[in-house]
């Protein structure tokens, strides 16, 4: 929820998620520090009402609100000012919420009840409700209730959180004690728990707490750039939680230490092998190897918890773990990797941690050694193949073909099953096997891969060599033809037979003193329709991405531009609202966060701010290509709410000829005070009135996408 509040700040980057993420871990973290620390220096009793009175008292910062008019300043850092406005949103009760689950769990342990010496099961429910809070807030509250009423309604709920507890704690006073309240607890009899350094919780916790957040990263921008996709491995990581800490255990410690590795093993033998797969055969392989791995890591977790008298000391380095696998991922991996690196990472550190000895020896060892063999040879064959791409491997190898390759590798694993290195193969093979993915996707085609807060940017060029492509993971933001006679015509979504020419050429074509405004830059690929004497301003959000536009290295448009541009830096709607003096005779929205219009740049307040920037007789044009999102229907909602008249073109039926000059098809809608405004597109048969549907307006405070998913 305060995610969504902060999209028309942020916009909706999969790294404000992850950022989002870092400020839960981290407050999690505090709070079980609390609950650490309060039972130590008070009784059963003191620390029962000191906690809710502590919890009634941040009941006054509800309900839950950013700081009014507090926005980054350019050139701040992004992750610096979300997690500060997050703080002052709704840091004092998200910090006390979180430390209510060890808490309770402490009381209860306290209490002469049968299950009071392990009350870890509790821990299962707790992730069990967050589970279906996740998947409750997009797909049941977002579509019914606008902002302001959640807001209500959480503030409501967390009050009478504070009478449940409240009347909690009059029950476990009331209830008679397994020991005195301010007692210290001793160790249940017969538990047969080794005592245990609090690193390997640390490392347990750590582990898949990046593996999620590096999950999390490649699924959204490598593999499919789908709404709401950030929810499923949220989703899945509590649930091994409650899978491992449940009282009767989802999966069995005999079954959890045969077999789970050897699925895991297969798993990334199949996404490394399918790396080019569809997305429905990658995304799956990339969930169920997140699944499983956090089944290994929690489960051993589950094994390794103390008894209840450290209880709180085992949450406290649990929540360290996690806040530290998610600040990884969140503030060092943007600054020092180039690609979404972490990811392999995490898993060689899952295969480090895993026990893989129930399956090195007995009759079904051998399976196991031949799928490690596999995935030894796999692993070292498309390192070899990506180190070629990267010109590090001497031309008098490159000759080596794939089967020449395997056939090394498993010479080389034969050695280590004859040695007897069975542990040292297998965690060799894993991380080898997974890092490969990412090593091979430097191909031959890929010249420049640089990474920022706002995601990963590839610059790469087509596979006949004549276009250079810049994307955002798997999405194209801008194409440039490299032949003299190509590099200064509009290509890709901007081509001139499309969408964007009819209007920036037929319309509204070029003039002395056309004022144009373009939300989202790219490589700068509408910059070829600026003319002699006019006025350009693109708004961008991300610093990284002018760099790479004005590098003529790699795009011109830009420099090439008759008429310099000018880019503002900073989010689009934030910056047009600052600027009162501009006025723009066409103003094109083409911002993309993944592979969608962020939410913030298509609701009710957003057109207003437009129409206000707008000249008499302007033009407002959206760029609403996607392929998971059908925006006829908001772009039909917005128009009839500011009185405007709307068009839409669906640009599909590209020629051969226009594709080979790196023509895209593109979904363009363009909105006009009046009809006599549009001029020829009025009479265009492709330019059609996008039909009204009930429920699709977006405003700041409400947007339903799930209803709008195609």
């Amino acid at each position: 929820m305060v995610g969504k509040m902060v999209l028309p700040t942020l916009g909706g980057t999969p790294a404000v998620w992850t950022t989002c993420l870092l400020f839960f871990q981290v407050g999690l973290l505090l709070g079980y520090l609390y609950a650490h620390l309060l039972p130590g220096r008070l009784g059963l009793r003191r620390q029962a009402w000191v906690h809710v009175g502590l919890l009634a008292l941040a009941a006054a910062t509800l309900p839950i609100a950013l700081p009014a008019g507090d926005i980054p300043r350019p050139g701040q850092s992004p992750i610096g000012w979300l997690l500060v406005a997050l703080v002052a949103a709704v840091g004092a009760p998200f910090v006390l919420v979180a430390a209510t689950a060890p808490l309770l769990q402490r009381w209860f342990s306290q209490l002469d009840h049968p299950d009071a010496a392990d009350p870890y099961f509790l821990y299962a429910a707790s992730n069990l409700g967050s589970f279906a809070g996740l998947l409750a807030y997009p797909f049941v509250v977002e579509p019914l209730l606008p902002l302001r009423i959640q807001r209500g309604a959480w503030s409501a709920a967390y009050l009478a959180l504070v009478i449940a507890i409240a009347v909690a704690a009059v029950i476990a006073l009331r209830q008679p004690a397994r020991i005195a309240p301010n007692a210290p607890l001793d160790p249940p009899p017969n538990t047969n728990r080794p005592r245990v350094a609090p690193w390997r919780w640390l490392l347990l916790a750590a582990v898949p707490s990046s593996l999620l957040l590096g999950v999390t990263t490649h699924v959204s921008t490598d593999i499919a750039a789908v709404p709401l996709l950030w929810v499923l491995p949220l989703a899945l990581y509590l649930l091994s939680f409650v899978a491992t800490f449940a009282r009767r255990p989802w999966i069995s410690r005999n079954v959890a230490e045969r077999w789970l590795p050897l699925v895991l093993l297969g798993l990334l033998a199949g996404d490394m092998w399918g790396q080019n797969a569809v997305v429905w055969v990658s995304l799956p392989l990339n969930y169920a190897i997140l699944f499983v791995a956090g089944l290994l890591c929690h489960g051993e977790l589950a094994r390794l918890r103390p008894p209840a008298d450290r209880l709180t000391e085992f949450y406290l380095w649990v929540a360290l773990g996690g806040a530290l696998g998610g600040a990884f991922n969140a503030l060092v991996a943007p600054v020092v990797f180039s690609s979404v690196a972490e990811y392999p990472l995490a898993m060689a550190a899952v295969a480090a941690l895993t026990r893989w000895s129930p399956w090195t020896s007995g009759r079904r060892g051998g399976l196991m050694i031949a799928l490690a063999l596999v995935a030894f040879a796999g692993g070292i064959a498309h390192i070899v193949i990506g180190l070629e791409v990267a010109d590090i491997v001497p031309r008098s190898l490159r000759a080596l073909s794939l089967a020449n390759v395997v056939v090394i590798t498993a010479v080389v694993g034969a050695v280590l099953l004859w040695k007897q290195r069975f542990g040292l193969l297998l965690t060799l093979g894993v991380p080898l096997m997974v890092a490969a993915n990412f090593i091979a996707a430097r191909r031959p085609d890929v010249r420049l891969m640089v990474r920022d807060f706002f995601g990963v940017y590839r610059v790469r060029m087509s596979r006949d060599g004549n276009i250079r492509l810049l994307l955002h993971g798997t999405t194209i933001h801008g194409t440039q033809g490299r032949a003299p006679g190509l590099r200064h015509l509009p290509t890709s979504y901007y081509h001139p037979y499309g969408p964007l020419g009819d209007v920036l050429l037929q319309v509204m074509p070029a003039r002395p003193g056309r004022r144009v405004g373009i939300v989202g830059l790219g490589a700068g690929g509408t910059a070829p329709y600026a003319g002699p004497g006019e006025s350009w301003t693109y708004y961008e959000i991300d610093p990284l991405v002018e760099r790479i536009a004005r590098d003529t290295t790699w795009f011109t448009y830009l420099a090439d531009a008759r008429s310099p541009p000018k880019v503002v830096l900073g989010d689009a709607r934030l910056s047009i609202a600052r600027d009162t003096s501009a006025r723009f005779d066409v103003l094109v929205i083409d911002a993309f966060s993944s592979d969608a219009p962020p939410v913030h740049l298509l609701t009710r307040e957003a057109i207003q701010l437009y129409l206000a920037r707008l000249v008499p007789g302007g033009l407002l044009l959206l760029h609403v290509t996607n392929r998971y999102i059908d925006y006829a229907p908001v772009v039909a909602a917005l128009a009839a709410d500011a009185g405007l008249v709307a068009r839409m073109r669906y640009d599909s039926a590209l020629v051969a000829s226009q594709r080979a000059r790196g023509a895209y098809g593109s979904d363009w809608a363009v909105l006009a005070r009046r009809e006599e405004d549009l001029g020829v597109i009025a009479r265009d048969r492709r330019w059609a009135a996008p039909a009204i549907k009930a429920g699709a307006l977006w405003t700041d405070d409400f947007s339903n996408v799930v209803r709008r998913l195609y």
